[in-house]
């Protein structure tokens, strides 16, 4: 299993993939906490993909799934549309999430996001594909 977790290691850190572990309730029940993720630094990024992002007032990075994307029109603000580089996110369990409807979040801008996931590695019962990437 060693031999694994190396090939793992050498795809994730040389071809431009990086891992995290889910910390929170914010994306259950897709996403539980405990949970490490494999994503893919850079876009482009699609309505339905899960997230890495800085938050800088946080000093933190958030997941969360984009819920709209550039020309979209925000649910608060009828009539204000989402520019090319911004996008609107949102944590599966919306309950207990801090998303863009928290105005210390707000609207995510392309330059925050760190990439995007797309597999569930741990636990291995759980491996699969995630987000909206087919």
């Amino acid at each position: 299993m060693l031999w694994l977790a190396e090939v793992v290691f050498l795809l994730v850190f040389f071809l431009g993939f990086g891992t995290t572990l889910i910390k929170g309730e914010s994306m259950t029940p897709g996403l539980e906490e405990g949970d490490l993720l494999v994503y893919a630094r850079g876009g482009p990024y699609h309505k339905g993909d899960v997230i890495l992002f800085h938050v800088a007032s946080l000093n933190r990075t958030l997941i969360k799934r984009i819920a709209l994307g550039p020309g979209e029109v925000l649910p608060e603000s009828p009539g204000d549309v989402l520019s090319e580089n911004e996008y609107y996110v949102l944590g599966d369990n919306e309950g207990v999430s801090r998303d863009s409807r928290d105005p210390e979040i707000g609207i995510v801008n392309r330059e925050q996001i760190k990439g995007v996931a797309l597999y569930r590695i741990w636990p291995l019962e759980k491996w699969g594909r995630i987000g909206g990437r087919e």
